[in-house]
């Protein structure tokens, strides 16, 4: 079958992953200007896409292309459920195994970020936001795994008919959530700890709708109430040793919202309001009562003894409702949510953000679903990629052919440097709204995609923009500011010392001023973000410039067999993202040259070296064996293999150095049974596959790799 370009970018541009994410938690709910002021975890909840937990009430000829796990909630404590794989067995569905390397915590498997190290400058923006940032420069994030529950839980059919008589949330509110449904996460309930096959009830994505319907003083009370929490929890000398929660804050707050009237929220009242919702915490704790919004029958510590002792959470709260609140408001002033951030934004960041999104984010709304159908299909998001594909569609009629013309195979690298260098080295009047949450802004994103047509397009001078967005309002050329050398914006290396050096001199200058208030703080915060934004500008190359580096190295190795240029082409891209660490201080890289990756399918399996052939070849007649056990039509099946770009040139350098006879070493960390797991699976972990199958590619070619540690193999020429 021909692969044509559109079936390319769609390959290109194909999710990493089978997962449905919900960015959920603080981070997300909460304005930009809340979040930015109080160091709070990243919360990631993703699900298998066509894994579905049913109740006996739901309809199961809606979800027949999908995996049905059933739920019990029979001998559970109420907001708990078992899950049970077949409805012939009573087998409990745990959490699937994970890569031996995750590191979990309760349901969730963490990340640590370390700003100050793998983000030097834009730590230095967090420490102007907030001082804390400069005593504890990492973020944590935790993975939660759970289970799509896509009809509303019996358990809570409560809230849907509950009285309310302030109005709030709406009818349409109480619909959307209804249905958007629920979800199941990994968590036994906490008087019986060690029981691994109880799942918790979770409502986050209808916690989010809930805060976005939110006023922006409700939003400011809740960012109060999190912060005295703070307060509260290093009083009881940290989190192990107290029962007090954020969650148990916000379940107060979305109580609070229900029940209090209209003129309890108005601004001249926050004082009072933040009073009161503290006596409310005193008396839940006296009566060791914390009952959950949705399903009130769950009281969420009553997993305590009867003779545990709440006695030094009460008083400190006493204590600081009594003599701190009053001066603790004056120290974190409301703050209008009108502020905004006016910043020139280079293209090139915007691009690699929709980018991400495209590639790493996925979940059930239209609006997302809108603005990855349009990003693939728009000539305009990564026009680069048209010539990629000339190119590759040069080199495969030269091998077909059996025609080494020179003339042909020049023009195809020529159209590879044109890809590489054809960057949009321009920037944008961006501006960002600081009272908007990060899920706000990025659906104020997808609607403004929907109401906008996408007519970008790259150039020399000035030119007006209608963008993907719906942002952009100027674009402004800076290939004038910089000096322009074999087609590539470049800026002589003491103009950009020069940069780096003003901007460090600046950080330093603003630490010493005074706070002024939010626009002050704002003021500066831009100071320090644009000097950083104009070398992004400079440093960074296209979004494409990995993909096609490698790509061209591939043609070098197997059409042109000119090794020496393969192995060249290989270490300056090296070079590139070593020097791109160096210059931006940033250490942590490994997404950016991954966004996109070689795409090995059986159309094209010829424009890679024989190897790779073999393995594909093998996948083939896996997949046809299974179809013919399954009672599968054999008819044509495109197999589509991802290798991940730098570890498809580390291959290339490798395979090259060998034939020149040169010493050669590669390293690839991989758990080899995680990899034979996952290699079937539709949930399977790209990375571990795209090694696994590298390393089989180098031992089909006769050398074997050998383990060097747990996870790592090594391979060497010579043996």
């Amino acid at each position: 079958m021909d692969l044509n370009y559109n079936i390319f970018r769609d390959l290109l541009l194909r999710k990493k992953h089978y997962n449905s994410i919900l960015l959920c938690g603080s981070f997300f709910e909460l304005p930009v200007m809340f979040v930015l002021n109080n160091i709070t975890d990243i919360d990631v909840m993703y699900s298998i896409k066509n894994i579905v937990a049913l109740q006996d009430c739901d309809d199961k000829r809606k979800f027949e292309n999908f995996k049905i796990l059933h739920i019990d909630t029979s001998n559970c404590h109420i907001g708990f459920a078992r899950i049970i794989a077949s409805s012939d067995i009573a087998v409990f569905y745990k959490r699937p195994q994970e890569p031996r390397t995750a590191r979990y915590s309760g349901p969730s498997s963490k990340l640590i970020m370390n700003f100050k190290k793998e983000w030097n400058y834009f730590h230095n923006f967090l420490k102007i936001c907030d001082r804390k940032w400069a005593k504890q420069p990492k973020l944590k994030t935790d993975f939660v795994y759970a289970l799509c529950c896509p009809s509303w839980p019996v358990v809570a059919n409560e809230w849907k008919t509950r009285q309310r008589e302030n109005g709030w949330p709406s009818v349409d509110v109480i619909d959307k959530i209804v249905h958007s449904g629920c979800h199941l996460v990994f968590k036994p309930h906490l008087s019986n700890p060690d029981d691994d096959t109880q799942w918790r009830f979770s409502f986050s994505q209808a916690e989010l709708i809930l805060i976005q319907s939110w006023t922006h003083v409700q939003k400011y009370i809740y960012h109060i109430l999190r912060l005295i929490k703070s307060e509260i929890v290093k009083e009881c000398g940290g989190e192990n040793e107290t029962v007090l929660c954020t969650y148990f804050f916000k379940t107060l707050m979305l109580w609070s919202c229900e029940e209090k009237p209209e003129e309890f929220w108005r601004e001249e009242n926050m004082e009072t309001a933040a009073d009161e919702l503290l006596c409310i915490m005193i008396e839940w704790l006296i009566d060791k009562r914390c009952p959950n919004y949705f399903i009130p029958a769950n009281n969420m510590i009553d997993y305590l003894r009867k003779d545990e002792n709440l006695d030094k959470e009460i008083s400190i709260l006493l204590n600081f409702r009594e003599n701190f609140l009053p001066k603790f408001l004056e120290l974190n002033a409301f703050s209008s949510s009108e502020l905004t951030l006016h910043l020139e934004v280079p293209n090139k960041l915007w691009e690699r953000i929709l980018l991400i999104l495209v590639k790493w984010f996925s979940t059930n709304t239209s609006e997302w679903s809108y603005l990855e159908s349009s990003l693939r299909i728009s000539d305009n998001f990564l026009p680069e990629l048209s010539y990629l594909y000339q190119s590759l569609q040069i080199q495969l009629c030269s091998i077909t052919s059996k025609s080494e013309n020179l003339t042909t195979i020049s023009d195809a690298l020529q159209l590879f440097d044109f890809a590489k260098k054809n960057a949009d080295e321009t920037f944008s009047i961006t501006v960002l709204p600081l009272g908007l949450s990060i899920v706000d802004f990025m659906q104020h994103i997808c609607k403004r995609m929907q109401s906008s047509q996408i007519n970008t397009a790259r150039g020399d001078g000035y030119e007006t923009v209608v963008s993907d967005l719906g942002y952009f309002t100027k674009v402004v050329n800076c290939r004038g500011e910089y000096q322009q050398s074999e087609g590539c914006c470049y800026m002589p290396e003491g103009k950009q010392q020069n940069r780096i050096s003003k901007l460090e001199s600046a950080s330093s200058r603003l630490s010493d001023l005074r706070m002024t208030g939010a626009e002050a703080k704002l003021q500066k915060t831009q100071m320090i973000l644009e000097p950083f934004l104009k070398i992004l500008t400079h440093e960074w190359k296209s979004s494409s410039f990995f993909i096609v580096a490698a790509y061209q190295a591939n043609c070098f190795y197997t059409c042109l067999r000119d090794y020496k240029s393969a192995i060249r082409q290989c270490e300056e891209t090296r070079q590139y993202l070593n020097t791109l660490k160096e210059k931006t201080r940033q250490t942590n890289t490994g997404k950016m040259q991954n966004l996109l990756n070689v795409v090995l399918v059986n159309d094209w399996s010829i424009l890679f070296d024989d190897h790779l052939q073999v393995l594909l070849g093998f996948l083939t007649l896996a997949h046809r064996s299974r179809c013919a056990t399954q009672n599968r039509s054999q008819n044509f099946t495109r197999i589509v293999v991802h290798l991940f770009t730098m570890e498809f040139l580390d291959y290339i350098r490798f395979q090259s150095a060998r034939k020149l006879k040169r010493k050669k070493t590669v390293t690839y960390k991989c758990d080899f049974q995680d990899a034979v797991r996952q290699l079937f699976h539709e949930d399977k972990n790209h990375r571990v596959v795209s090694r696994i199958l590298l390393l089989t590619a180098i031992r089909i070619s006769g050398i074997k790799p050998t383990r060097i540690g747990e996870t790592f193999y090594q391979v060497q020429w010579p043996c």
